[in-house]
């Protein structure tokens, strides 16, 4: 988890609807983290059988389906994660994970 444990153990108690979770909860095999990890996964293969077990068509259904704040992600454009808009001009926020400038 490193440098991010505060933000993924927020993100799992938003999820959650939890106002904190324990060491035991956030940690062990059984944990919240590692059960949303592995159902996520599990929907992820899931959807790779249903596509044939094509990763092109993987991803094209995945950006179908995704939308945020209702700007819809394209197939071919990187990998760019809409993080929210600037308060004055209503900028798009963009983490482009994939950028190597």
């Amino acid at each position: 988890m490193g440098e991010d444990e505060v933000f993924l153990r927020s993100l799992i108690c938003f999820v959650y609807k939890r106002s904190d979770i324990t060491e035991e909860e956030f940690f062990s095999n059984k944990s919240i983290a590692k059960n949303h990890i592995d159902s996520g996964a599990a929907i992820l293969a899931q959807l790779f059988q249903e596509c044939g077990r094509s990763v092109d068509g993987l991803l094209s259904k995945l950006a179908a389906e995704v939308e945020f704040s209702g700007r819809k992600e394209s197939v071919g454009y990187g990998l760019e994660i809409l993080v929210g808009r600037t308060l004055l001009d209503r900028k798009e926020l963009v983490v482009e994970f994939n950028n190597t400038n």
